[in-house]
């Protein structure tokens, strides 16, 4: 369900016609790297991971914010930014909840 609502800001960019400068470029690499180590982080959890990248994720919101570049790309970006960050408490929720149920 997560996923699908991330998927859905891809579909807007990409249905979208956007403009993209060099800076707005790096930033969109920036945002699917991050998705990508959210993505692996679900499977290879650790705590210390996850603060990293909730520290990344933030410094990638923020530059988002005050870069120039075309409205609605940085909007989709900034969501999807957004949705990661509140993943993190799900994430988190689910693998305390695996510790008090699974025994290992």
């Amino acid at each position: 369900w997560n996923l699908e609502k991330i998927g859905d800001e891809y579909k807007y960019i990409f249905l979208s016609d956007v403009r993209v400068n060099g800076e707005i470029l790096k930033l969109f690499s920036e945002v699917n790297d991050l998705f990508r180590d959210y993505y692996n982080s679900f499977y290879n959890f650790d705590i210390k991971k996850f603060n990293v990248l909730y520290r990344n994720a933030k410094k990638i919101e923020n530059k988002l914010i005050n870069v120039k570049g075309d409205f609605e790309l940085r909007y989709h970006l900034t969501a999807i930014v957004n949705k990661l960050l509140d993943f993190s408490s799900c994430f988190i929720g689910l693998k305390n909840g695996w510790n008090g149920i699974i025994k290992t």
